[in-house]
């Protein structure tokens, strides 16, 4: 009894940790880490967040595409340039694993590159891309599984690139893209990917088909608009989904029209319906966003700073801090306790953090052959993470001990008090209740008399 006590108050401690994770982080601020544990030269356009430690930025510059990652929830950065990405402007990482990564890099026009990990960023191999791609982004639904988009950005209303790979990366292959000026892909399964460009497209197929599930135009807006209202652009910058029936897509609209104004719609069931965030449309462009249930943080990019905001019931927003830079990416880790904001300004990289920064690590050295095909494990509380836990963590766990003791406790003494004075409780229900001492001493005689039918039947 004592043991399924345990684990339903340890199930209780777990779920509330979950439920903490980004909430907890909402009365902190992001906080840059040193320029000096940066290289230079270079602007993070993408990151990810692949376990409770471990994140990854990636960038481009002159000298290449660079890879910077922490294990240790940031407590020591390590960059690495990946080979052949020379002139390359364009940079994307999706991490389906802590050990596997794939990391794009494109001039932005017709030119890119794929390249992929096994080890958590030890050693980076290119892979074969098909030419005439664009890789702006790259969402991955598996270790095996994963879809590489992009189009060209200079150029608004030309044609999108759509790659998927379903082996690891042996092979990519086109696919036909559902619209032009496709920005962002993510993929929560190898069965469920998303597509952000001037709407929001499903893939259940792994890639090789899009369905349309955007929003229906605004009052008075131009067809194929998709609702961010504006006849000269408009796009959607970043969609995030946590679930199958719940995401959101954040962009921007009126841009060439006086300035522009952000956009943020959230759907509860699977992109059928999309309800406007009224409150995100005092940003100047929403960029990207990371949630957990109904809370959540976004960023909103300016010409030269980027404001954070969040919510706690995915409808009211309020500005939490101001960034003096570019962010171009949003990634937390899997229970959202630590996240990262990066991106730059004139070949000055930044990276912020938000959550607790851990210990100095060294750099992995040597190659691991074991590749993690699945997060679940990783994405479980650790004894070490729970002493660094925030405080509302730490108090989950204290209440949960304390549910524990108020079971145990109490049972025992229930029981302790029963056999000192059995006779007496017998006595009392024996003068009040005289037909349960009938029935108790009526019931071996029927039982006997079962056992001697059954066992007449059997002989015979």
């Amino acid at each position: 009894m004592l043991l399924v006590a345990v684990a339903a108050a340890l199930g209780l401690s777990y779920t509330a940790a979950v439920a903490v994770g980004l909430g907890s982080l909402l009365a902190d601020n992001f906080v840059a880490v040193p320029g000096s544990d940066l290289p230079s030269g270079i602007v993070y356009q993408d990151a990810t967040c692949p376990s409770s430690t471990e994140c990854f930025a990636v960038g481009a510059g002159s000298a290449g595409t660079v890879v910077t990652s922490t294990v240790d929830t940031g407590g020591a950065w390590h960059s690495k340039t990946l080979s052949r990405s020379a002139g390359m402007s364009g940079a994307a990482i999706s991490c389906p694993s802590p050990s596997t990564c794939y990391a794009g890099a494109s001039n932005g026009t017709n030119k890119s590159a794929i390249f992929k990990t096994t080890d958590g960023g030890v050693a980076w191999v290119a892979q074969q891309v098909p030419p005439n791609t664009i890789v702006g982004s790259i969402g991955c639904g598996s270790v095996a599984m994963c879809v590489a988009v992009g189009s060209n950005a200079a150029l608004p209303g030309s044609p999108s690139t759509v790659i998927s790979t379903s082996n690891g990366g042996a092979t990519w292959t086109h696919q036909t893209p559902p619209s032009n000026d496709l920005t962002t892909v993510r993929c929560i399964s190898p069965s469920d990917c998303w597509l952000a460009g001037p709407g929001a497209w499903q893939s259940t197929d792994g890639g090789s088909s899009w369905t349309d599930h955007s929003p229906p135009s605004a009052s008075g807006c131009p067809s194929g608009s998709f609702g961010l209202c504006n006849s000269v652009w408009s796009t959607t910058i970043d969609i995030e989904f946590t679930s199958v029936s719940e995401g959101w897509f954040v962009g921007e609209s009126t841009c060439g029209q006086g300035g522009c104004a952000g956009v943020a719609m959230h759907t509860t069931n699977g992109g059928k319906t999309w309800v406007l965030s009224p409150d995100t449309t005092v940003a100047e462009a929403d960029w990207q966003i990371a949630c957990q249930a109904s809370t959540c943080l976004m960023v909103s990019q300016g010409t030269a700073s980027s404001t954070v905001f969040t919510t706690t019931d995915a409808y009211r927003w309020q500005s939490q801090q101001q960034l003096d830079t570019a962010i171009n990416a949003l990634a937390c880790t899997p229970l959202r306790s630590f996240c990262i904001a990066v991106g730059g300004l004139t070949n000055t990289p930044a990276i912020f953090t938000l959550g607790a920064t851990g210990g100095t690590a060294s750099p992995p050295s040597t190659p691991s052959s074991a590749t993690v095909i699945s997060t679940f494990g990783s994405s479980l509380a650790t004894p070490g993470s729970l002493v660094s836990a925030p405080l509302g963590t730490l108090a989950n766990a204290f209440l949960t001990v304390a549910l524990i003791l108020l079971i145990t406790f109490p049972a025992q003494l229930f029981n302790r008090v029963y056999d000192e004075n059995h006779a007496r409780i017998k006595g009392w229900w024996e003068e009040h209740f005289p037909w349960i001492l009938k029935a108790q001493r009526e019931l071996p005689d029927r039982k006997s008399t079962r056992l001697n039918s059954s066992h007449i039947t059997t002989s015979y």
